[in-house]
């Protein structure tokens, strides 16, 4: 008796679980995430504030953006900005 009810229960975890496994490979509803690759927009508010539309980059180099901006170095802001894809958005 108890062999029959634990077999029981052990096919019904087994289907649920495959049951939920389909449901979770469902990748066409979700959007696709954006790659690290594709250029991402970076605005800068007047008061210096750093918004990031697309893509958030790693915290490091949002801490090399905000130290480059107030130092107002061109040169290493472009430099940061190439090499996390990043440009700058017009901000209106």
């Amino acid at each position: 008796m108890f062999k029959c009810f634990f077999a029981l229960v052990a096919i019904g975890t087994m289907m649920s679980m495959s049951i939920i496994g389909n449901i979770s490979n469902i990748g066409e509803i979700m959007p696709a995430p954006i790659a690290p690759s594709t250029p991402a927009p970076v605005m800068i508010e007047v008061d210096g504030a750093l918004s990031f539309p697309g893509r958030i980059p790693a915290p490091e180099a949002i801490y090399e953006l905000r130290q480059a901006i107030q130092t107002e170095d061109a040169e290493r802001l472009n430099a940061i900005l190439a090499e996390n894809h990043l440009f700058m958005a017009p901000n209106s």
